[in-house]
């Protein structure tokens, strides 16, 4: 699928599948807005993935937070 001109926001994209997922969507043309309780490891994503993903350490456990995002 080609997602040119799309925004995808991914949840755990620090590690795992999130990150997998941020990766692939990247490749195939989206923006990614990552997001991940651990600022670490987003880091690492965000290294990975290049200009088209953009961190967001947060807690999507935090109604506030994930309505501020």
């Amino acid at each position: 699928m080609d997602f040119q001109g799309k925004v995808a926001v991914v949840t755990g994209a620090g590690s795992g599948m999130g990150r997998a997922l941020s990766l692939a969507l990247v490749k195939r043309g989206a923006r990614v807005a990552g997001v991940d309780l651990h600022t670490a490891t987003l880091d690492e994503t965000s290294a990975l993935a290049g200009e088209d993903f953009a961190s967001f350490p947060l807690d999507v456990s935090d109604a506030g937070a994930v309505k501020t995002l």
